[in-house]
């Protein structure tokens, strides 16, 4: 990890003005990158605790280090979690009002998160997002600003419905945004408040590969909870690279798994008592398997000389053996969530104290 010219944080003091929770999203060879950006936009006396779950040696070593270096809260399990399970891991070491969810991939901008806990503050959102930019092929696009999420009763028919705002946009047609409230959020940065946290949390871990958003979401709609957009915050999602590092393979494939994919599915609609065949089911199937295949074109440099289709072909075949693969070795069963190992502790004295009583 470069140190370049990182502040050094403490990851707790007597009573930290907010937290930061980082999670993995999909993959590992972010993390550090992503830990750096954080680390430099954030204020001194910011709670930070990450969560690595399974992440492969050389990585696990580098945030090993950076955690001594930074003074943060360092949890570790020798096996992959699903997003929801992780973040549930670090809800005991929470020390303040204020917490932002972040996933692994991310870049900051200075001031993303003293801007969110001012919309919060002064709001009483529970829940906070920024707008979220993803860096593609072509430069940056729009990921989110809002966007709806319910519930709909239709001709007796009872159906999920979830649309972004201007996803996909360029940048440029981003217009001119103030402070509002919004339809939903999603995990890859979300601000939550102490009425969110007491009232939703700890989250479902039956929702391990989607929809752990939405869950969250209609949660807080239903208590009567307020979701905000805060424009002056800003965060960019890295983009995959055309080939995925092989450390990252393993749990891509896991993430996304059939198995994960459908069980979650299965559950948010026994839990929202949605219609067995409600179309946004077969919708968001389509798209968790064609993202799981972005991944496979690590396989490009295999099947790379044969033409467009056997090419597609050779590529889920190669999808599909990789999913029994994963299936027969037990990796997307479920399982109890395994019991967090302290890789760093922060020396601070109440965060010590904090460790050592938990």
């Amino acid at each position: 990890m470069t140190d370049g010219n990182l502040p050094r944080h403490h990851a707790f003091v007597a009573r930290p003005p907010s937290s930061v929770v980082v999670t993995h999203r999909e993959r590992f060879s972010t993390a550090i990158e992503s830990l750096e950006s954080l680390l430099a936009t954030i204020p001194a006396g910011t709670q930070v605790i990450y969560v690595d779950g399974g992440a492969p040696s050389g990585i696990a070593r580098d945030l090993a280090r950076a955690a001594e270096m930074h003074d943060f809260l360092l949890l570790q399990t020798d096996r992959y979690l699903s997003p929801n399970e992780a973040r549930n891991l670090a809800l005991p070491y929470l020390e303040s009002e204020f917490v932002a969810f972040v996933d692994n991939d991310l870049r900051f901008t200075p001031g993303w998160l003293e801007r969110m806990v001012e919309c919060a503050d002064e709001t009483g959102a529970w829940l906070v997002s920024p707008v979220i930019l993803q860096e593609g092929a072509h430069g940056i696009v729009i990921h989110m600003v809002g966007g709806t999420c319910g519930i709909e009763h239709i001709d007796g028919s009872v159906r999920f419905r979830e649309d972004h705002v201007l996803m996909g946009s360029p940048l440029e047609e981003l217009p001119p945004l103030t402070r509002h409230p919004i339809g939903y959020v999603e995990f890859h940065c979300v601000l939550a408040s102490r009425p969110a946290l007491d009232a939703c949390f700890p989250l479902d871990e039956a929702l391990r590969s989607n929809r752990d958003h939405s869950d969250l979401t209609l949660h807080v709609q239903q208590l009567g909870g307020e979701i905000w957009l805060e424009p002056s915050a800003v965060i960019t999602e890295l983009v995959l690279p055309d080939r995925l590092p092989r450390p990252d393979r393993g749990f891509y494939a896991v993430r996304w798994s059939d198995a994960w994919n459908r069980s979650s599915l299965a559950r948010f609609q026994e839990k929202w008592d949605l219609d067995p065949d409600d179309p946004m089911d077969e919708h968001d199937l389509m798209w968790l398997s064609v993202h799981r295949l972005y991944g496979n074109r690590a396989y490009g440099g295999l099947f790379g000389s044969l033409p467009s289709r056997p090419r597609r072909a050779a590529i889920r075949v190669a999808d599909r053996a990789k999913q029994a693969t994963i299936n027969a070795r037990g990796l997307t069963r479920p399982r109890p969530t395994p019991a967090p190992r302290v890789a760093h502790a922060p020396t601070s004295r109440r965060g010590a104290e904090r460790v050592i009583r938990d």
